[in-house]
């Protein structure tokens, strides 16, 4: 989420969300494969814990076939 945050408004690849969290993985040759649905599920349970929180939660937005970014606005 840290990664989102610092680039507010900007867009942030799957490889670069992927990168770091499992950078230690990828280096090591591990985790190549599946590596968007690994980091579209860490973002599917992102948002549902912030849902939980406020209902009407919508800072992240899904940005196909590239990654995401997160709308400070909301």
């Amino acid at each position: 989420m840290g990664l989102l945050v610092a680039h507010a408004g900007q867009p942030v690849t799957y490889r670069a969300i992927y990168d770091q969290v499992h950078y230690a993985d990828f280096v090591a040759g591990g985790g190549e494969r599946g590596f968007e649905r690994n980091v579209r599920t860490m973002i599917k349970r992102m948002r549902r814990k912030f849902e939980a929180i406020d209902p009407g939660f919508q800072a992240i937005t899904s940005i196909t076939g590239l990654g995401y970014s997160w709308d400070a606005s909301q």
